[in-house]
């Protein structure tokens, strides 16, 4: 993947890697579908865990902001984790607001190129 995406010539370094923590390092905003960066942000840096699934998962007291995908979400993190209610912002799902476009096959197939009829 890291290599089709050169190739497309979109921006993208290796985990783990001195040139990755150097972008970390300079971001403002760190969004995240885990908490890998919420422990380990810089004084400044905002975290927003725009998780990918609703499965009950840990949550730390490091992340700025939650996305959750409806009311009962919301309720659901803020109440269980003691998460302040504010933190949870009613956003859906960023990964699958890309299946409710109406060119989301054609986009997907010229980033895989490849043909995904």
């Amino acid at each position: 993947m890291f290599e089709l995406l050169n190739r497309k010539e979109i921006k993208c370094v290796l985990e783990g890697s001195r040139e990755a923590r150097e972008i970390i390092d300079k971001a403002h905003y760190l969004i995240t579908s885990s908490f890998d960066f919420a422990y380990n942000k810089r004084i400044g840096q905002i975290h927003i865990a725009a998780w990918h699934g609703f499965p009950l998962k840990v949550i730390t007291t490091q992340t700025d902001l939650i996305t959750a995908t409806s009311r009962f979400s919301h309720i659901t993190l803020s109440g269980m984790f003691s998460v302040d209610p504010h933190k949870v912002k009613e956003t859906g799902y960023p990964r699958n607001d890309m299946m409710f476009n109406n060119n989301s096959k054609q986009k997907l197939q010229e980033l895989l190129d490849t043909d995904i009829s």
